[in-house]
């Protein structure tokens, strides 16, 4: 695992990396999101292989994992987030090298991305979100947007649940890995 793990959150006014690991996503979609993170003082980079397209993919594998990688290894970017899920992410496991990854970030998506999002914890460590992919933010209602930025950027570190949600009450510590059930 590397050794130079990045920071756990993202920085107030930081630099979000944006790529497209499987189905493709609307263009008109992802610039309502990075328009809604940049009103909140964010900087972010769309990857140009996010409007690729081949299928109902967001471009073939191998432009995927150079997309991801590069992301990977820019000082500059301080979190990589998924433009969107879909069923097209698998192959690009088996085509990351991560091995090489030393300076871990932390990656941000759901759905199919899961594979991508536990891989990487799995294999290089640090800390990772299962949240909304990046399509979905500039249709989300302000205050969810804010709920979601405030775990990322580490200003809410406690979730509390509803008594609906708890299927057995007590208290517990450790590491929590998430994800999309059907993979």
């Amino acid at each position: 695992m590397p050794s130079a793990l990045s920071n756990t959150f993202l920085k107030s006014g930081g630099k979000i990396g944006v790529m497209a690991p499987s189905s493709y996503v609307d263009q008109a979609d992802i610039e309502a999101s990075k328009a809604a993170l940049e009103a909140r003082g964010f900087s972010v980079f769309i990857h140009p292989q996010t409007y690729e397209r081949s299928g109902q993919s967001a471009g073939n594998t191998l432009q995927k994992s150079l997309a991801f990688q590069g992301l990977m290894q820019r000082k500059d970017i301080d979190l990589i987030w998924f433009a969107g899920g879909g069923n097209q992410s698998l192959p690009l496991l088996e085509s990351i090298h991560f091995e090489k990854i030393t300076t871990v970030k932390p990656v941000c998506g759901f759905s199919d991305n899961t594979s991508i999002i536990n891989a990487m914890a799995a294999r290089c460590g640090g800390v990772h979100y299962h949240a909304p992919v990046f399509k979905m933010l500039g249709n989300m209602p302000g205050e969810h947007l804010d709920e979601v930025l405030s775990v990322l950027t580490g200003s809410v570190r406690k979730l509390d649940f509803t008594a609906a949600q708890i299927m057995r009450s007590g208290k517990t510590s450790g590491r929590l890995i998430g994800g999309n059930l059907s993979i």
